[in-house]
């Protein structure tokens, strides 16, 4: 959905693009300081990949929904939480395993 400077903040997105918050003066009026803090730490400032950005193996943990199955495990079969969280674990580290990291 394209964005409008009419949207309720609860559901504010920030442009992809840095000029259109650059060119639109409403992005960055400082009578709403709380809306130039947002688009100054999403795009203006110097951002951070997520970490997943530098292993595919936390992007292949996270998309097998390891924490999830674990809760379902934990509901569903009456596993214990410390048992479901040891095995989640456990898969979080065989994923990991397959995308070892160079030491430099």
């Amino acid at each position: 959905m394209p964005w409008s400077s009419s949207q309720s903040p609860s559901s504010l997105e920030l442009p992809a693009i840095p000029d259109t918050v650059k060119n639109d003066p409403w992005w960055t009026d400082p009578k709403d300081p709380h809306r130039l803090a947002y688009v100054q730490q999403g795009v203006l400032g110097e951002t951070v990949p997520y970490h997943y950005a530098f292993n595919p193996g936390w992007s292949e943990a996270n998309a097998a929904q390891v924490w999830g199955s674990a809760h379902a495990s934990v509901i569903r079969d009456n596993v214990s939480p410390e048992a479901a969280a040891d095995a989640a674990l456990k898969r979080i580290g065989d994923i990991l395993a397959k995308y070892p990291i160079a030491q430099s």
